[in-house]
């Protein structure tokens, strides 16, 4: 079929076919995947950027983790534990150093908000955590509101608790 056996109105037709076609061929392979490349770039970098927050967190936190450990530099476990009780008004009765390393450590009459303060403070600045602790409200005490006897086990410095 050649355009000299076309009737004019033929040919008008197949000019304006592909005059609309060339659009819509546009939209579909050009116009379509770029516009969807660049919505899941900006999902991409949209993640990224969330990862890295995670991760600038992360260090943060390890950061001070890691200063946080270092009142603890250079000190014994028996140390760490009498110098912070002292500081927070905790009397220890007894300490018995464990064969891994760790500590005992037993309190009488203690107030409660006050070793739980101290064991919050021990973990959260010197890093020392408590692996097994045991209290107890204090029987036949009238003097002191609140008080409890307690046996907590320490692990040893650097250990994964």
């Amino acid at each position: 079929m050649t355009t000299m056996t076309l009737s004019k109105r033929e040919k008008r037709l197949i000019i304006t076919a592909s005059l609309m076609a060339v659009p819509v061929l546009g939209y579909l392979l050009i116009y379509r995947p770029v516009t969807e490349m660049v919505r899941l770039s900006a999902q991409e970098a949209s993640s990224s950027a969330a990862r890295l927050d995670r991760v600038k967190t992360y260090i943060t936190d390890t950061k001070q983790n890691g200063q946080a450990n270092n009142l603890s530099a250079g000190k014994s476990l028996r140390t760490i534990m009498t110098e912070s009780s002292s500081a927070a008004g905790v009397s220890i009765n007894r300490l018995q150093p464990g064969s891994d390393g760790g500590l005992t450590v037993w309190l009488n009459a203690v107030e409660a908000p006050k070793l739980f303060s101290w064991l919050t403070v021990l973990e959260d600045e010197y890093g020392v955590s408590a692996v097994k602790a045991s209290v107890q409200k204090t029987q036949g005490d009238t003097t002191t509101t609140g008080s409890v006897t307690a046996q907590v086990t320490f692990g040893a410095l650097g250990s994964a608790q």
